[in-house]
C-alpha cells in the first residue's frame, strides 16, 4: 500500500488556511449571534434580492423625509416664537398709544411713543432672528438679514413725512410706503420669494412661507412706525395732532393684531401637518424595520451552537499548529 504524506510546508499551509477560514467564520457568526442578522444577504436570500432591496430603498427615503422634518420642525417652531414676540410687542404698544389720545398730557404721549420705537426696533431685530446659518424671514434669501435696520428706515419715513401738515397725510404716506414694493418692498425688505415647499412625507409637503414681506408683518411695521416717528419728533409743538397720531397708531396697531393672529394660525397649522408626517414616517419606518429583520433573521440559538463549534474547531488548530512548531529530529527519533 503506498503512503502518502505531507511536508512540513505543506502541513504548515494547511493549518494556516483552515484557521483563516475559521477565524472569518468566527467572525461572520459573532456578528449574527450580536445583532440577529444574516451577514451574508445575498447567500441567505438565496440570491432573490428584489423584496429587501426595495425595503431598502423605502427606509432611504424614509429617513430623508425625516431629515426634512426635523429641519422643519426647528424652522417653524423658532419662526412661530418669532411671532409671539411681536405679536407681544404690538400688543404692548397699542395699549400704550391708545390711551396717549383726547386729554392725555404731553409725558403721556411721549412715553407710549418711545414704547412704539422700541417696540419697532424689537420687530425688526426679530425679523432678523437667525437659526444656525439660516435667516428666519427672508423667505429663500436664507443668507442675509431680512429687513434693513430701525435707523435706516425710520430716517427714510422722515424724510417721506418732511412735508405733511396732517396726520391724515403722515399716516397715509407710511401705510403707502410699506405697501409699496417700491418702497419697503425694495428698500426696506431685503429678503427674497417664500420657500417653496418641501416634501414631508410621500405625496405630502409642507411650505414654511411666512417672511417679513407678509402683509401682516407690514401692517404691524406700519403702525409701530407712526408711534416710533412721534419719539422722533414728528409734529414737535402741536400737542394735538402728536395725541391725534398717537391715536391714530393705536388702532392701527390694534387692527394688526388680527393679521397677526391669522399668520400664527397659519404657521401652526404647517407645524400640525409637518408633526402628523413625521408620526406616520416613524411607524412606517417601524414596520419597514420589523419587516427586513423577518427577511434577515437568524435562529440565535442555531448561530451559537455553530460558533461554539467554530471556536472549539480553532482551539483544535491551534493546538495542532504548537504541536508541530515544536517537533525536532530530536523528538522524532
Amino acid at each position: 500500500m503506498v503512503q502518502i504524506s505531507y511536508g512540513d510546508m505543506a502541513h504548515t499551509t494547511l493549518l494556516r488556511r483552515h484557521t483563516t477560514a475559521t477565524k472569518t467564520e468566527i467572525t461572520r457568526l459573532t456578528g449574527e449571534v450580536t445583532t440577529g442578522l444574516a451577514s451574508d444577504t445575498a447567500r441567505h436570500l438565496s440570491g432573490n434580492l428584489a423584496g429587501i432591496t426595495a425595503l431598502d430603498a423605502s427606509l432611504a427615503r424614509l429617513a430623508a423625509y425625516k431629515t426634512a422634518t426635523t429641519e422643519l420642525t426647528l424652522q417653524t417652531t423658532a419662526t412661530q416664537a418669532g411671532l409671539g414676540v411681536i405679536a407681544d410687542l404690538v400688543q404692548t404698544a397699542a395699549g400704550a398709544l391708545l390711551p396717549a389720545t383726547g386729554m392725555a398730557n404731553t409725558a403721556q404721549v411721549d412715553a407710549a411713543a418711545l414704547t412704539a420705537r422700541q417696540g419697532f426696533e424689537t420687530m425688526l431685530t426679530t425679523l432678523n432672528t437667525r437659526l444656525g446659518d439660516r435667516s428666519l424671514f427672508a423667505g429663500q434669501a436664507i443668507a442675509g438679514a431680512a429687513v434693513t435696520d430701525a435707523e435706516t428706515l425710520l430716517t427714510g419715513l422722515e424724510a417721506l413725512t418732511a412735508g405733511a401738515q396732517t396726520v391724515d397725510e403722515v399716516s397715509a404716506t407710511v401705510a403707502a410706503w410699506f405697501d409699496d414694493p417700491a418702497g419697503y418692498g425694495s428698500n426696506g425688505y431685503l429678503g427674497g420669494a417664500a420657500l417653496a415647499a418641501i416634501p414631508v412625507a410621500e405625496g405630502e409637503s409642507a411650505a414654511p412661507d411666512v417672511t417679513a414681506n407678509d402683509p401682516a408683518l407690514r401692517a404691524a411695521m406700519t403702525g409701530l412706525a407712526l408711534g416710533a416717528l412721534l419719539d422722533r419728533g414728528l409734529f414737535a409743538g402741536q400737542p394735538e395732532a402728536r395725541r391725534d397720531l398717537a391715536g391714530r397708531a393705536g388702532q392701527s396697531l390694534t387692527a394688526a393684531q388680527t393679521g397677526l393672529t391669522y399668520l400664527s394660525a397659519r404657521l401652526g397649522a404647517t407645524e400640525a401637518r409637518i408633526a402628523d408626517a413625521t408620526t406616520r414616517n416613524a411607524a412606517e419606518a417601524s414596520a419597514l424595520g420589523i419587516g427586513r429583520n423577518d427577511l434577515l433573521g437568524v435562529d440565535g440559538y442555531d448561530a451559537a451552537t455553530r460558533l461554539q463549534d467554530a471556536e472549539a474547531r480553532l482551539d483544535l488548530l491551534f493546538a495542532l499548529t504548537a504541536r508541530l512548531s515544536r517537533l525536532s529530529l530530536a523528538e522524532y527519533i
